[in-house]
């Protein structure tokens, strides 16, 4: 039986109900990272963070398409640290190392 994946909307973005989402929040922080099988060897993801004083978001779209999971979420990953890395937002140190723990997490 073949597997049957999802098809993006009219504006070329998927929904979440079938993505995988991994999640930090505290009290004034949230980061998401959100991974969708579109194809056999076809993998999206998007991110959503809100520090303290800014956030940033994007849709679930195939713009950036990986062919394993695992490629999808280093670049997701990557995308949260160079966000994060140069904030000066006090808790983005914190969404920083969960990104960086999730990486580490799925690949040893």
């Amino acid at each position: 039986m073949k597997k049957k994946f999802p098809k993006p909307n009219e504006h070329g973005t998927y929904s979440s109900e079938r993505a995988e989402t991994l999640s930090y929040t505290n009290s004034r922080t949230r980061a998401n990272i959100e991974l969708l099988q579109i194809g056999p060897d076809l993998w999206i993801n998007a991110i959503d963070v809100q520090l303290s004083n800014c956030g940033m978001g994007e849709p679930l779209g195939n713009h950036d398409p990986h062919p394993t999971r695992a490629g999808a979420l280093t670049a997701a990953v990557q995308r949260i640290v160079r966000y994060t890395e140069h904030n000066t937002a006090p808790d983005a140190p914190q969404v920083k190392r969960w990104a960086e723990g999730r990486l580490q997490m799925t690949l040893f």
